[in-house]
């Protein structure tokens, strides 16, 4: 059977609640920068402690000693700032981040980032992780180099809790006219001072009326919805539109930012959660019942302490409680647009056996949708013991190959299509241009892929020992055009050293880097990756927290949700929406319907065997100047 919504939703709650209270928890530490010629011994002879100890609170020694590197050691008064906490910022980690850098960038210790997010002295930093960069009270003495009276006009002092955003309308300002205004400002931080008004300007950009649009609102839209597609929130609306205090209504005018009008362009082809609305009969919002199958593996917990032990060894199960913390979100916004739905949540605890057992102990029929499982053997056993009831089987997070059957849709954009979409945008965009091919040895296949469509191309292969010179990336470079750099290699080294290299000739040669991943894992600096343009596909894209869902997943979990919690959201809404339609998820398909929700998109197409579907809508991101990612055409 089951497990009921009420058991779930504790374990949620348990787990959020109890690693809160053992964050909270106050502990002594200090701070030790390794300096050069020191040792692991050395260290905890000068400080009277075990190697154990040190290894504990430092996990990354693991890998070995580096010069410069901080550690964190026990002591008798710990090495925090010295001011009161007022509010916190959310920091989503980048490849090859170190929390040495991201302190830094903040301007906070190493220590009050752990204070803020304890699970870091036993966990390693990694890539998505989104922390807690606490905001101190801003007194004279945190001020940067700024004297009282010493502000001028034109100028303004960030405050505890200020926003881009809301410093923008403050002054009358677009977010892109403050950043255009402040450029380098990636983040703000309090007692910054930023440029709010335009040297030459009479008035400020947006009291221009060329930066407003006028927005008709549809049939069947609603605020959660259009918030969703102009990234803006209801009461920043409202201050431009005072008529909708009365409610959004179909017809009506409002006055938007074209910048909101940008945002939602941005997404084309795949259109916002409006076009699965207008497939809506609203007059009989039909309810559902979903069936939720993750592995929580729920009957390994016997007390709190084990709850969270669990957590942080089991990935599944940190997976399937941040994904269900999403779905709950999906939930609600339903729910307040008038969708009633009701989970029911299975425990597949990772095991085909277990499907097995719930199919034969449960009526499945009386579901809309089975969203999950999240492994890809569990999501093929389910598929072949209900594939005669039609009931669509949504696979959230597998993009492997699998045993297709007609009532699979897979959520997740398969690796091919992407590498087809980065392959097939490329032989276009490279023509006429010097194409330089980077491979490893590990790969020949994508190495001859490349020099089949770019015979021309200048290809640049390792040693025996797996190693490019510096003087082979540099001789391959053309001083009279662009360079287009291939990335045909998935050696992490190599992939390292070609980002880096050419990164840091960015201003001297006009070079472009593609390659079939990110490569997060890898930590390259952002600088270099934003030097080289480099580009990728990828099946989201962090749009930041200034939306409803976010807004909503912190009031109710009181922290901001991680990459599987935003899917979680993203697949959940996507479906209950898309069943709505007169005929079903089915109907959405033949029509061809895409949308967009927080960071992921979904148009779903009948795979080319005619069994089961596919997600064919992604991203083709790129590095801008400014170290951002945007998308691209």
């Amino acid at each position: 059977m089951g497990i009921t919504m009420k058991n779930i939703v504790l374990f949620v709650f348990v787990c959020f609640a109890f690693a809160k209270a053992e964050f909270a928890q106050a502990q002594n530490y200090k701070q030790h920068v390794v300096e050069n010629g020191e040792t692991i011994w050395s260290i905890v002879k000068k400080y009277d402690i075990t190697s154990e100890q040190l290894l504990e609170l430092n996990p990354d020694l693991k890998s070995g000693l580096k010069t410069g590197a901080t550690l964190i050691l026990p002591a008798s008064a710990a090495v925090l700032t010295q001011a009161r906490i007022v509010d916190y910022k959310v920091h989503k980690v980048d490849r090859k981040e170190t929390l040495y850098a991201i302190a830094k960038e903040y301007g906070v210790t190493v220590l009050d980032i752990k204070e803020a997010n304890k699970e870091l002295y036993s966990q390693e930093l990694r890539k998505g992780d989104k922390l807690k960069i606490p905001v101190f009270e801003v007194t004279s003495s945190t001020l940067s180099n700024v004297a009282a009276g010493e502000i001028k006009a034109g100028m303004y002092e960030v405050q505890p809790k200020d926003t881009k955003f809301g410093i923008a309308k403050k002054y009358d300002l677009t977010v892109a006219a403050l950043e255009a205004l402040n450029p380098g400002v990636e983040s703000i931080q309090p007692g910054m001072l930023l440029n709010v008004k335009p040297a030459t300007a009479v008035k400020a950009v947006t009291q221009d009326a060329n930066e407003y649009m006028d927005y008709k609102v549809p049939a069947q839209m609603t605020m959660y919805s259009l918030e969703t597609a102009t990234g803006m929130t209801e009461s920043a609306m409202l201050a431009l539109n005072p008529a909708l205090k009365d409610g959004l209504k179909a017809g009506m005018l409002l006055k938007l930012p074209k910048a909101a009008f940008d945002r939602t362009s941005k997404v084309q082809p795949v259109t916002t959660v409006d076009a699965l609305l207008k497939g809506l009969d609203t007059t009989t919002f039909k309810g559902q019942r979903i069936a939720l199958m993750l592995p929580f593996s729920l009957e390994k917990i016997d007390t709190v302490a084990t709850d969270l032990k669990r957590l942080k060894k089991d990935l599944a199960m940190r997976v399937a409680t941040d994904f269900y913390s999403g779905a709950i979100i999906a939930q609600d916004s339903a729910i307040r647009m008038g969708i009633p739905v009701k989970f029911d949540v299975y425990d597949t605890r990772k095991t085909v056996s277990r499907i097995d057992s719930l199919v034969m102990n449960n009526d499945f029929s009386k579901y809309q949708t089975i969203i999950g499982p999240l492994l890809s053997k569990n999501v093929e056993q389910l598929a072949l013991r209900l594939k005669d009831k039609k009931i669509p089987i949504i696979s959230p997070m597998t993009n492997s190959d699998m045993a297709i059957y007609p009532n699979i849709f897979q959520a997740r954009p398969d690796d091919k299509l992407l590498r087809k979409k980065l392959f097939d945008y490329l032989k276009q965009y490279a023509r006429g241009k010097h194409v330089i091919i980077i491979s490893d040895n590990k790969n020949p296949s994508l190495k001859n892929e490349f020099k089949a469509a770019f015979p021309g191309a200048t290809v640049v292969v390792p040693n025996t020992s797996n190693y490019i010179y510096k003087k082979d990336y540099l001789e391959a470079l053309t001083a009279s055009g662009e360079n287009v750099v291939i990335l045909a290699a998935k050696d992490p080294s190599l992939v390292d050293d070609t980002v880096i290299t050419y990164g840091k000739k960015g201003n001297e040669f006009n070079i472009r880097i593609f390659a079939y991943e990110d490569f997060n894992e890898l930590f390259i600096p952002k600088a270099d990756l934003a030097a080289t343009g480099f580009t990728y596909p990828s099946m989201n894209h962090y749009q930041g927290t200034d939306n409803s869902f976010y807004n909503n997943y912190k009031a109710k979990y009181g922290k901001t949700p991680n990459e599987y919690a935003v899917r979680g959201f993203d697949v959940t809404m996507d479906a209950i929406i898309r069943q709505n339609a007169t005929n079903g998820i089915y109907e959405t398909v033949e029509k061809k319907t895409a949308s967009m929700l927080t960071e992921n998109p979904f148009n779903y197409v009948k795979r080319e065997s005619g069994k089961g579907y596919e997600n064919n809508a992604f991203f083709l991101l790129q590095y801008s100047r400014s170290q951002t990612l945007r998308t691209i055409d």
